[in-house]
């Protein structure tokens, strides 16, 4: 009768743990892929914004180019260096349209946030794929000495 009970008692205590776990990765499953797509929407969001200043800057057109700067402060990291230098790099848009470098220099910035937001979900996507973790944004500095000329 004791074996029987103690037989009993680890059956019971097994489907507790693995319901417990089975739970927590259902929740974790459901989150991961709200976040995703999330994601997905905020990196389709920033493109159509880039695309925006571009069409903006050729106009002139300097309200329609504040407009998007508020939307681009509201979506980017406030206490990211890499992001607030994408700001500055519209300041300068905004002060001086005619500058065809600085809308260059924005379209490589927001190329490199978004590259590298793609590279971290690909590897969030992976549970066992654990290197998106050391996967470092690129400063723009940085790329403009290994870019191509």
């Amino acid at each position: 009768m004791n074996e029987l009970a103690t037989i009993l008692g680890s059956g019971v205590l097994a489907a507790i743990i693995s319901g417990v776990i089975s739970s927590r990765n259902t929740d974790r499953q459901i989150k991961s892929s709200n976040v995703m797509q999330e994601r997905t929407k905020w990196r389709k969001k920033i493109r159509k914004l880039s695309l925006s200043v571009q069409k903006s800057q050729q106009k002139g057109n300097k309200e329609k180019l504040n407009n998007i700067r508020s939307e681009l402060v509201l979506s980017l990291n406030p206490h990211d260096t890499n992001d607030q230098e994408i700001i500055t790099t519209i300041d300068q848009i905004i002060k001086n349209p005619e500058n065809p470098e600085k809308i260059i220099e924005f379209i490589e910035r927001i190329s490199l946030l978004l590259k590298h937001d793609w590279e971290r979900a690909k590897g969030e996507a992976d549970p066992l794929d654990y290197h998106y973790l050391n996967n470092r944004r690129i400063p723009y500095e940085e790329y403009k000495k290994t870019k191509p000329s």
